[in-house]
């Protein structure tokens, strides 16, 4: 199995920030992609390989084992999957917003809690009521 933090390739166009995630099979990377006289931050991916000396996992070039970028449209489904530490870091490099934070999750139980404690409170939820549908459709 190729260690995914020495797969460097494509060189002319790559540069590896951080593994994300590994797993035994496959691995998530952040990463630099340079082409023409533009960089940009990016996540790739790539499988790993069998656990034999040979394994090179998939994408290969040349006999060289390589990342393959993924489309930004997946990018915060993929950042689910990688531990929080990494997924902060990832998100700063990527320009994300970072929500799935324990402090993101205490300023909205702390602002909920105030909304709910407003003397206008009553108010304010029977508004939400007359405007939401419940019926599911």
């Amino acid at each position: 199995m190729i260690d995914p933090k020495t797969v460097v390739s494509p060189r002319a166009h790559w540069t590896l920030v951080s593994v994300l995630r590994q797993e035994a099979q496959w691995s998530l990377a952040l990463g630099r992609w340079s082409d023409d006289d533009e960089s940009r931050p990016c996540l790739a991916m790539r499988w790993n390989g069998a656990d034999t000396p040979d394994g090179k996992g998939n994408p290969v070039s040349h006999g060289v084992p390589t990342w393959f970028i993924v489309p930004e449209d997946i990018y915060e489904t993929l950042l689910c999957e990688v531990p929080e530490d990494k997924r902060r870091l990832a998100c700063d490099v990527l320009g994300l917003t970072y929500e799935n934070s324990a402090a993101f999750a205490a300023e909205a139980h702390r602002q909920s809690l105030a909304v709910a404690r407003s003397q206008h409170a009553k108010d304010d939820q029977e508004f939400i009521d007359s405007v939401s549908d419940w019926s599911g459709g």
